[in-house]
C-alpha cells in the first residue's frame, strides 16, 4: 500500500471511530448543523462537499473547534499538511487540551519523513488527555510499524487491551510476529483472532493463506484463499496465483484449472488475449495454423491436447502451467507494460528460473549446479572477466572478493575477520596460514566469488539489471536483462554489449547475448513436476479383428508389486491409453480406474485394456497413475495399426501371457473361452513356461465348410546362447520339431470349420541360457497357399 493509501486509511479508520463530538440537538442552521453534514461527507469520501459545508460552518462560528479538525482532515486527503497542521492548531486554540486536535496533528505529522517521533509525541497528548482514546493508540502503534520498531508490539498489545474487538490491531500484531520475530505459529494465531473479529479482512485473510502455504497447511491455505477470491478487488489476479499454487503443490490440478478458467472468463478481451495467445510457444506451422483458422478455439484445444503430459487424465497439466506463467508474468512484469517486458516472455516459455538476482535485491548462488553454470561462462569469456571483475570492484568496494578500487579496504576487511576467528591462538598454525590463502585466493581476478549474484554478462552504463539461470536450457544458460532507456521504471529488456566495446571483447562475448541465446533455444521448457518420482511399470499394445472394420488395440499392463504403495493390501491406480493421429491430434482415448490386490511383495500384477480404432499409423502413449502417492509415468511409441478386414488370410500380433487355460466363464482375461493372463513385462524366468497366444482370419472353406492349414513356429536365440525347447501344449497334430544349434522349428497341422480361429502355445525353456529370444509364427492356408507371419521377443532370467 502507498503511503497516501496508508495514510487515507488511517483517517477513515479514525473517522468510523467518531473521533469528533457531534451534537445532535444543533439547529439546521448553526455551526454544529454544518459540521454534522461535513462529517457526514467526509466520512462517506465526498471531501470537496465536506470541504466547503466546513467552511460554512467557521462562517457561522470562526472559533468551532470540531469543525477545525474536520476540515484539518480534508487537507490531510488533499495532500496538503501545512495546512492540516494550522487547521488543527486552530482547533486547539479555540479548545484548549482537545485530544481530537492532538491526534490530527500526529496523523499529520506521521506522514512526513522525519517527524516520526513528533507524530508519536501528539498521540500521546491525545491519550493523556483521553486515556480510552482508542485510535491514538493505535496510531502509535502504525508509527512504531512504518518504522518496523519492536515498540509497536507492545502499543498494539495496549489496543487489544483497551478495546478487545479492535478491527485491525490483531493483524498488525500477527505482522510483526511474522516479519520482525519470525515467530509464524504466533502470527497465524493473531490472525485468526482478527478474522474471528473482523471476517472481512482481506489483509489478515492473504497473510494467513500465505503462511498455511509456507507452513504446508495447504487444506487450511486453500479455505482460506477461496474465501479471499469471493471478495471484491483489485488483487484478484495476485490472490488467484496463490490459491493456483496451492492446488499445483496439492497435485489438485482439476482445482487449480477451474480456478484459472473462471478467472479468465471473466476478463475483458485485452486481458484475456495473453492466456490464448500461444505465439510464444507454438511452432511455425503451429502459428501459420492458428492464424488461418476460422475456429481458433479448436485449434487452441488441439495445441494443448498436444503438449498434454497426463493424457489419460481430464486436466492437461501442462494448459494449467501456462496459465500460471501467464498471469505471474502479468502480475510481476505487466505492470507498466502491456502484456509484459522482455522478462515475461521468457518467463511464460521456461517457467521459473532456479536462480534470480537483481541491482536492487543481490542473491548469491547457493545450489552447485547454478555454480557450474556461471564458472563454464567465466571459462567461456576467458580474461574478458577480468575486465568485468575490475568494473565489479570500482562500483562496489566492499565486496571481499573485489579487487583494483576497494582492494586495501578488503584486504582490511580480511585482516579484522581472520583476528577475530583466531585471536585465542598465539601464535598461527600452518593450518591457520593455508586458511588465510584460501581467503585471499577468492579475492583473485576470474575468482567465481566475485560473480556470485552479479551476472556474468556485462551491464551497460550501470543500468538497473536483473539475471536468470536456467540449468535445463541446453548445457545450462543464464539470461541477463537492463532497465531500457527511456522506459517506465521496472521496464527491462534483454542485456545489451555496450557500443564502443572492442572487437575482440565482442568476439568473446558474443556467444553469451541474451537474445543470442533465446533465438537459439527451443520454444518451451516444460518438466512435470510430479515425474519427480516415476512409477515403475510394463506396457507393450497387441492388435487384433475388431468390431467391422476396426481393429482391437490392446494394451497390457504388468505391476511390480515390490514397487507399489499399498493401502492395506489395496492399490488404487488411475491407467488408460491415448492414440494420436499425424498430426499429434488425440483421436481415441480410454482410461479405468482400478483397485489392485497386492498379497506379497514380489510377483507382476496384470492388467488389460482395450480400444477399437480404425487402421492407420498412431503413436500410442500409455499411463499408469497410482492414486495414494500420485507417482506416475507415460510410456510412448510408434504404432501401426494394420487392417483385418474380411478376403484375405490375416495374422494377429501375438500376445505373450504368463499362463492361457480353457474356461468357459467370464472375466478381465477371458477371449475365445480361454483365459489368457497378459505377461507385460515379456520377462521369464527359466522354471516359469512360455505361453504365446494369437489369432488367425480369413482362412478359405471347402464347399462344405472346411478349413485345412499349417502353423509352424521358429524359435532362435538373439545372441547365440545355448537354449531347448519343449512343447507342451498347442493346438493341431505336431507335424515335427526340427532343432539345431541356430533355432528350433515346431510344425502343426490343423483341420476345422471356422475361418477365423484362436490358436496358442506354451514352451518349457528351463534347459535355455538367459538371454532375449525371438519367435516367429507362420500361418500357411494349404488350400489356396497364403503365407502370413509375425514375430514377437522376449526375454529369459
Amino acid at each position: 500500500m502507498s503511503k497516501i493509501g496508508w495514510h487515507i486509511g488511517c483517517i477513515a479508520l479514525a473517522l468510523n471511530f467518531g473521533i469528533f463530538w457531534t451534537p445532535i440537538w444543533a439547529d439546521p442552521t448553526a455551526a454544529d448543523s454544518l459540521y454534522l453534514l461535513g462529517d457526514q461527507a467526509l466520512k462517506a469520501g465526498e471531501i470537496d462537499r465536506a470541504k466547503i459545508l466546513f467552511e460554512q460552518s467557521l462562517k457561522k462560528n470562526k472559533k468551532h473547534a470540531p469543525t477545525h479538525c474536520g476540515l484539518g482532515h480534508v487537507y490531510l486527503v488533499q495532500e496538503q499538511p501545512d495546512r492540516a497542521r494550522k487547521a488543527f492548531r486552530n482547533a486547539e486554540k479555540y479548545q484548549r487540551k482537545m485530544p481530537e486536535a492532538y491526534f490530527g496533528m500526529g496523523l499529520a505529522y506521521a506522514r512526513e519523513k522525519g517527524q516520526w517521533v513528533r507524530a508519536i509525541d501528539y498521540f500521546c497528548r491525545a491519550l493523556a488527555e483521553k486515556p480510552d482514546y482508542v485510535e491514538a493508540q493505535y496510531h502509535i502503534g502504525l508509527t512504531h510499524l512504518n518504522l518496523m520498531n519492536r515498540d509497536a508490539i507492545r502499543a498494539f498489545e495496549r489496543v487489544v487491551e483497551m478495546d478487545p474487538d479492535h478491527p485491525d490491531a490483531y493483524y498488525r500484531l500477527g505482522f510483526m510476529y511474522e516479519y520482525d520475530l519470525l515467530k509464524k505459529d504466533d502470527a497465524i494465531e493473531f490472525y485468526e483472532k482478527q478474522l474471528a473479529i473482523n471476517p472481512a479482512h482481506k489483509d489478515a485473510m492473504w497473510r494467513l493463506g500465505q503462511l498455511y502455504r509456507t507452513l504446508s497447511r495447504t487444506d487450511q491455505a486453500a479455505r482460506t484463499l477461496s474465501q479471499l477470491m469471493q471478495t471484491q478487488g483489485t488483487n484478484q489476479r495476485q490472490y488467484m496465483l496463490e490459491l493456483a499454487e496451492v492446488y499445483l503443490e496439492r497435485k489438485d490440478y482439476k482445482k487449480a484449472e477451474t480456478l484459472f478458467e473462471t478467472y479468465i472468463a471473466g476478463l475483458n478481451a485485452r486481458e484475456r488475449m495473453p492466456y490464448e495467445d500461444i505465439s510464444l510457444l507454438a511452432s511455425e506451422r503451429e502459428t501459420e495454423a492458428f492464424k488461418q483458422a476460422k475456429d481458433r478455439q479448436i485449434i487452441l484445444q488441439q495445441f494443448w491436447k498436444r503438449r498434454d503430459p497426463t493424457p489419460i487424465t481430464e486436466v492437461n497439466e501442462r494448459r494449467v502451467e501456462h496459465f500460471r506463467r501467464v498471469a505471474y508474468a502479468r502480475e510481476h512484469f505487466g505492470t507498466a507494460v502491456f502484456p509484459w517486458d522482455r522478462r515475461g516472455e521468457v518467463y511464460v516459455r521456461y517457467g521459473t528460473p532456479s536462480h534470480k538476482s537483481a541491482s536492487r535485491d543481490r542473491q548469491r548462488e547457493s545450489h552447485p549446479e547454478d555454480w557450474a553454470i556461471k564458472q563454464r561462462l567465466l571459462d567461456r569469456v576467458d580474461w574478458a572477466a577480468e575486465i568485468l571483475l575490475s568494473d565489479y570492484a570500482a562500483s562496489d568496494g566492499d565486496s571481499l572478493t573485489h579487487r583494483g578500487a576497494g582492494a586495501e579496504r578488503a584486504q582490511r576487511q580480511l585482516d579484522r575477520q581472520f583476528q577475530r576467528l583466531y585471536s585465542r591462538s598465539s601464535e598461527r598454525n600452518q593450518k591457520s596460514e593455508q586458511i588465510r590463502k584460501r581467503a585471499e585466493s577468492a579475492m583473485a581476478v576470474g575468482g567465481l566469488g566475485a560473480f556470485l549474484g552479479r551476472p556474468i554478462f556485462p551491464i551497460q552504463d550501470r543500468r538497473a539489471w536483473e539475471y536468470w539461470i536456467y540449468p535445463g536450457l541446453g548445457e545450462g544458460v543464464e539470461i541477463a536483462f537492463r532497465q531500457m532507456p527511456g522506459a517506465p521504471d521496472g521496464v527491462f529488456d534483454y542485456a545489451v554489449l555496450p557500443a564502443e566495446m572492442a572487437t575482440k571483447m565482442r568476439h568473446l562475448w558474443g556467444p553469451l547475448i541474451p537474445e543470442q541465446i533465446i533465438s537459439q533455444a527451443p520454444r518451451e521448457i516444460y518438466v512435470p513436476a510430479f515425474l519427480a518420482e516415476p512409477l515403475y511399470y510394463a506396457a507393450y499394445p497387441a492388435t487384433f479383428r475388431g468390431l467391422g472394420d476396426s481393429t482391437r488395440v490392446e494394451i497390457y499392463y504388468g505391476f511390480p508389486a515390490s514397487a507399489l504403495t499399498r493401502d492395506g493390501g489395496d492399490v488404487r491406480i488411475n491407467r488408460g491409453a491415448v492414440l494420436y493421429n499425424a498430426k499429434g491430434d488425440p483421436v481415441f482415448k480410454t482410461a479405468k480406474r482400478i483397485v489392485l490386490r497386492v498379497d506379497g511383495k514380489t510377483g507382476i500384477i496384470p492388467d488389460i485394456i482395450a480400444l477399437d480404432v480404425k487402421p492407420g499409423s498412431y503413436y500410442l502413449a500409455v499411463q499408469a497413475i497410482e492414486e495414494r502417492s500420485g507417482r506416475t509415468q507415460v510410456y510412448g511409441m510408434p504404432l501401426r495399426v494394420p487392417s483385418y478386414r474380411h478376403g484375405k488370410l490375416r495374422l494377429s500380433d501375438i500376445e505373450m501371457a504368463a499362463s492361457i487355460e480353457q474356461t468357459t466363464g467370464e472375466g478381465h482375461f477371458v477371449k475365445q473361452n480361454l483365459e489368457v493372463i497378459p505377461l507385460a513385462t515379456r520377462h521369464y524366468t527359466q522354471r516359469h513356461l512360455v505361453y504365446l497366444y494369437y489369432e488367425i482370419y480369413g482362412l478359405s472353406q471347402d464347399a462344405f465348410g472346411q478349413t485345412d492349414y499349417q502353423v509352424s513356429y521358429r524359435l532362435k536365440p538373439r545372441s547365440g546362447q545355448s537354449f531347448g525347447a519343449k512343447v507342451l501344449s498347442g493346438l493341431g497334430k505336431l507335424v515335427g520339431i526340427d532343432q539345431n544349434e541356430e533355432q528350433i522349428a515346431i510344425s502343426y497341422d490343423q483341420t476345422g470349420d471356422a475361418s477365423n480361429v484362436v490358436n496358442y502355445l506354451a514352451l518349457d525353456l528351463s534347459g535355455s541360457e538367459p538371454g532375449e529370444y525371438v519367435i516367429e509364427v507362420a500361418a500357411i492356408d494349404s488350400r489356396d497357399g497364403q503365407k502370413v507371419t509375425k514375430i514377437a521377443s522376449f526375454k529369459i532370467e
